[in-house]
């Protein structure tokens, strides 16, 4: 016999919210299955059968958002070869990527299977402008610009209209998608844009100023430099 009914749960929702949904639903049929006219009661459904997917790719995200950070950070100091560079960069990467799923939060979504892979790549995306401005930072110390005031206003100066530019064509390549009639599209859309968003206003209003006022002077956290002082050489 079965037996057809109709939930009120919206089709996209958190794993959360979906796990408590399958709790009642557990329960209540505990509660058939123990009738003397029923030998077996289960009970089956579309939406639950992505229960275990999300539950899996939920755990992904957040091994992947474990192995993104460290890698990004090293990847930080490979290209500036400076820790304190490294440092506040990777401060900004945590602050963007907050900021983008908070503003998918404010969007009603939960952390379903769209997001879940999404969290790991909008690491990837908040990279890209911090790693540009850190390195012509570094660059501009090789040029003979020694004092963080004088290799800000460098890095600005040869940096700061090919960020904006990037930003612009990024952020308008994936305003097409938001037109896709699919929702994992539509999803994208709105991450790679917040994303971009989030990544120009950080580089340039937070982790900028922020060398401006504490950046680096002459040879400070350079790891060559370091190594060589530990050495005595």
């Amino acid at each position: 016999i079965v037996v057809e009914g109709t939930m009120s749960m919206e089709y996209e929702v958190s794993n959360l919210h979906l796990g408590e949904v399958l709790d009642v639903a557990e329960s209540l049929v505990k509660t058939l299955d123990s009738t003397a006219s029923a030998k077996k009661v289960f009970l089956a459904s579309y939406i639950l059968a992505w229960y275990a997917t999300q539950n899996g790719l939920l755990s992904g995200m957040l091994i992947g958002l474990a192995i993104a950070f460290p890698v990004a950070f090293a990847t930080l100091i490979f290209a500036t070869k400076n820790i304190v560079i490294a440092f506040y960069a990777i401060v900004t990467i945590g602050m963007i990527v907050a900021s983008v799923l908070g503003a998918a939060a404010l969007e009603g979504w939960g952390l379903g299977i769209s997001e879940s892979i999404a969290a790991v790549i909008v690491v990837g995306f908040s990279v890209d402008y911090t790693i540009h401005l850190g390195h012509m930072y570094d660059h501009a110390n090789a040029l003979g610009y020694q004092m963080r005031s004088e290799r800000t206003r460098y890095t600005i100066l040869k940096m700061g209209s090919t960020v904006l530019a990037g930003a612009i064509t990024t952020c308008g390549s994936g305003v097409f998608m938001f037109v896709c009639q699919l929702t994992f599209f539509n999803k994208m859309a709105f991450l790679i844009c917040n994303t971009i968003a989030f990544s120009l206003l950080y580089a340039l209003t937070f982790f900028v100023p922020l060398l401006y006022v504490l950046g680096p002077n002459l040879d400070a956290g350079y790891v060559n430099f370091n190594v060589r002082a530990l050495m005595g050489k």
